[in-house]
């Protein structure tokens, strides 16, 4: 979840860059360790999408039945009410505004699907220098993550696709504008729209990558809003 990676377009284009960049590199799978400092590194920066994933990391979701409870408490607690003091009107009512708080907060709290931790970086990277990779870019808020950020598709020399992503604080202003330019896009669909970019990265260590730090940018990025597929839809293919 790095907050030290900047983005920039290449000035050379983005065909040239995309050439020149190497089609995979090395890096090594992260192991179990480096995956619980991912995590816990995501408990700080969102502890929200953190504490659901945590309630529900065994793939069930105790927000429903949470939520069910608590619209039959309130049904049957004003029913009560309305029997007791022939008071229906304030039953009825208590009702529909029990329902609109309890459902509303549900939806705005939980939202509808579960997060899942973010994966820890592969590598270090070798040799440093420039990849092709395939990027989706998700907005702060999109499933109820508070960080806008960048995942990212990549070919590793061992015939293996790395997938990871990177988080942000705020997006560098250029790829601001980009994700900003593919918002309707992803409205239509879903989903981010699957972006062709050149990734540059720097030397960097395991501890670097553990702690949320990665030397990386993106030099040079291309999308064609009538011929793209969402990010989510596609395996790496270069």
């Amino acid at each position: 979840m790095s907050e030290n990676v900047v983005f920039f377009p290449d000035p050379a284009g983005f065909d040239g860059a995309w050439q020149a960049a190497a089609v995979a590199c090395t890096a090594p799978p992260p192991d179990a360790h480096s995956q619980a400092l991912r995590i816990e590194l995501w408990r700080k920066q969102e502890f929200h999408n953190w504490l659901r994933w945590r309630i529900c990391r065994k793939g069930f979701d105790w927000s429903k039945p949470l939520v069910l409870g608590m619209l039959a408490l309130g049904f049957g607690l004003l029913v009560a009410y309305g029997a007791l003091y022939d008071r229906w009107y304030l039953t009825a009512g208590g009702i529909v505004a029990w329902f609109t708080v309890v459902n509303l907060s549900f939806f705005t709290y939980f939202g509808l699907t579960l997060p899942g931790p973010p994966r820890a970086l592969p590598g270090p990277v070798e040799p440093p220098g420039r990849y092709r990779a395939e990027v989706g870019l998700y907005p702060s808020g999109y499933e109820r993550r508070r960080r806008p950020r960048v995942c990212l598709r990549m070919n590793s020399t061992d015939g293996a696709t790395l997938r990871f992503e990177l988080a942000f604080a705020a997006l560098e202003p250029a790829l601001a504008q980009l994700l900003q330019n593919q918002t309707l896009w992803r409205m239509q669909r879903g989903d981010a729209p699957l972006t062709q970019a050149v990734v540059e990265f720097a030397r960097t260590t395991r501890a670097e990558l553990d702690a949320g730090l990665i030397s990386a940018r993106l030099v040079a990025w291309k999308w064609d809003s009538q011929a793209l597929v969402p990010f989510g839809s596609k395996s790496f293919n270069a």
